[in-house]
């Protein structure tokens, strides 16, 4: 909310003295007509102190608004911090272990790898590529990317979030379960 109030602060202030309706001149005689980038350059100038707390505050709302995305994700896939985390650990390893074979096959071959900046490009390729080739071969195993991207108390989306929410329903449901035994 702070990052919108100091917005609203900033846009008051720049109508209020009607930066936009101005025309300026230049030290060369020409003239500068009113632009955003203008008013932008202008706030800066007069309000530097606004300006920090808006940028300030817009960084810390948009972490926020990952963090809470990213929660919201968790809640529905139904998985833990620590299970997404050891998925994510789990594929990087098996990455890592078909990168290793590749530069093995290539010391072998005697092909080696650019340095400098073409090198980490190729190096992002590779890992990309292998990635690929990965979730593949664990697809075609019949693992599938199930094995590393579901668990098995995934109900959906829309039932994971309402289960998230309203855990009075996993307390009933689980009370059904235990009558209908």
């Amino acid at each position: 909310y702070g990052a919108a109030v100091m917005l609203f602060k900033l846009a008051h202030e720049v109508d209020s003295r009607q930066v936009l309706l101005t025309t300026y001149a230049r030290p060369d005689g020409g003239v500068v007509h009113p632009s955003a980038g203008l008013a932008l350059r202008w706030a800066i100038a007069f309000f530097p102190g606004t300006m920090f707390l808006f940028l300030l505050l817009a960084v810390v709302a948009l972490m926020l608004l990952a963090f809470t995305g990213y929660h919201l994700y968790l809640a529905a896939t139904n998985q833990t911090t620590y299970e997404s985390a050891k998925r994510a650990a789990m594929l990087a390893d098996l990455v890592d272990d078909a990168l290793d074979e590749e530069e093995e096959r290539q010391r072998q071959q005697g092909t080696g790898q650019a340095s400098g900046v073409r090198g980490w490009l190729a190096g992002v390729r590779h890992r990309r590529l292998a990635t690929a080739r990965v979730r593949r071969e664990l697809e075609a195993a019949g693992g599938g990317r199930a094995a590393l991207t579901r668990n098995a108390y995934d109900r959906g989306c829309v039932a994971n979030l309402l289960d998230a929410l309203c855990p009075e329903r996993v307390h009933a449901r689980a009370a059904r379960a235990r009558k209908d035994q």
